[in-house]
C-alpha cells in the first residue's frame, strides 16, 4: 500500500475552538448511528452532544451494543441523564431494519433536530448483500440514504415548528474522495458494483471505499439542493473526520508505519462532525456551509470533479430510489 500517503488525505490539524462554545442543546434530540463504543467516532459525537444537553440515540446493530454504548458513555460522564441516552437499533445495512428503527422512532418523538450517518464500514473483500448491491455502498450509501428519507418529515416538522429552530444533517464521508480514480459514475447498479480492476488493483478497498465516500459527498449536495428548492432552513452538511486510527487504516498504511502512527483518535476524528452539527458558527454562515464539505476541525473545503456533478448527484438520488422501490415490491 506503499502508492497511498497520509499527506494524500489532507488533513487539517489544528484546533481553535472548544467543545464549551457549541451550542446548548437542552431540548434537542439527535441520532448518531454507528455510535456504540467510545473508542469509534460515533461514540464521541453522541458524548459531546449528550454533554451539551441533547437526548441522543444511540445508534447500534443490536440492542446489546447500543446499551453498552449508552453504559460507556454514562461511566464516563456520570453528568449526563440515563434517561438523555436511548438506543436506536439499526444495522444500516439491512433495509428492513433500518426501516423498523425509523418507525420506533417517529411513533416514541415529535421532533429530530441533529441526525448524524456516522455508520459505515471498510470491508477487505467484494461482497453483496441479499439484494445484489455490493455491501460498501449498502452500507456507506444506501443504508443512510434510506433513514435519512424515512426521517425527513420530522426534521422538516422540526425545522418548521419555529423560526429559531436548527436542524442539521451531518453524513461522515472521507477526504480519501481524493484518491478515487476519474471516470467513474453512480448511474447504474453495475457501476455501484465495480469491482476496481480486481486482483491486480492492490489499492482496490480503498478506491471502493472511496467510491462509497464519494457517494456521500453528492447525497449531500442532492439533499440540500432539493431542500433549500423547497426553501426549508434545514442544513446539510459532509465531513471528513480526519484519518482515525482504525482497522482498516491499520491495513491501508501497515501497523508499523509512520502513517498509521500519525493518525488521530477516535475523539479528535468526532470533533468536526460535532463541530458541524452544533457550533453556532455553522448556522451563521450557513449561506456558505450548506451542502459543504467539511475537514478537521470545522473547516469547508472544496471538492472538485464528480464530487460537485450536480447531475450524477441526482443520477446517484434516482436510482437509490428505484432500489429501495423495488426492494419493496419484493
Amino acid at each position: 500500500m506503499a502508492d497511498l500517503k497520509l499527506s494524500d488525505l489532507k488533513i487539517a490539524r489544528d484546533l481553535d475552538w472548544s467543545p464549551d462554545s457549541l451550542n446548548d442543546l437542552t431540548g434537542k434530540v439527535a441520532i448518531v448511528t454507528g455510535a456504540n463504543s467510545l473508542s469509534s467516532i460515533g461514540g464521541n459525537i453522541a458524548h459531546q452532544l449528550a454533554l451539551k444537553g441533547a437526548r441522543v440515540y444511540i445508534g447500534a446493530r443490536n440492542l446489546a451494543k447500543a446499551k453498552a454504548g449508552i453504559e460507556e458513555i454514562l461511566e464516563q460522564s456520570p453528568s449526563i441523564s440515563a434517561s438523555s441516552l436511548k438506543p436506536f437499533v439499526a444495522a444500516v445495512d439491512d433495509f428492513a431494519s433500518v426501516k423498523a428503527a425509523a418507525d420506533a422512532f417517529l411513533k416514541t418523538e415529535t421532533r429530530l433536530d441533529i441526525l448524524v450517518n456516522n455508520a459505515g464500514i471498510f470491508p477487505l473483500s467484494l461482497e453483496y448483500d441479499q439484494y445484489g448491491v455490493n455491501k460498501v455502498m449498502a452500507t456507506n450509501h444506501l443504508g443512510p440514504f434510506l433513514l435519512t428519507t424515512m426521517l425527513l418529515p420530522v426534521l422538516k416538522s422540526t425545522s418548521d415548528a419555529s423560526p429559531n429552530s436548527d436542524v442539521r444533517i451531518i453524513n461522515v464521508s472521507s477526504g480519501v474522495i481524493d484518491v478515487l480514480p476519474p471516470g467513474h459514475s453512480f448511474s447504474s447498479l453495475e457501476a455501484w458494483n465495480n469491482d476496481f480492476g480486481g486482483e491486480k488493483n492492490p489499492l482496490r478497498f480503498l478506491h471502493r471505499y472511496a467510491y462509497s465516500k464519494l457517494a456521500n459527498v453528492l447525497f449531500t449536495k442532492e439533499l440540500q439542493r432539493r431542500l433549500s428548492q423547497e426553501g426549508s432552513r434545514i442544513l446539510v452538511a459532509a465531513v471528513h473526520p480526519g484519518v482515525v486510527a482504525t482497522p482498516g487504516t491499520k491495513h491501508v498504511f501497515g501497523a508499523d508505519s509512520a502513517e498509521y502512527r500519525a493518525c488521530i483518535t477516535a475523539y479528535e476524528g468526532a470533533l468536526t462532525e460535532v463541530w458541524c452539527a452544533a457550533h453556532p458558527e455553522v448556522r451563521e454562515k450557513e449561506e456558505t456551509f450548506k451542502g459543504a464539505f467539511f475537514v478537521p476541525y470545522g473547516q469547508a473545503r472544496e471538492v472538485t470533479g464528480l464530487a460537485v456533478d450536480e447531475g450524477e448527484a441526482g443520477r446517484l438520488w434516482e436510482l437509490s430510489e428505484r432500489i429501495l422501490t423495488g426492494l419493496d415490491k419484493d
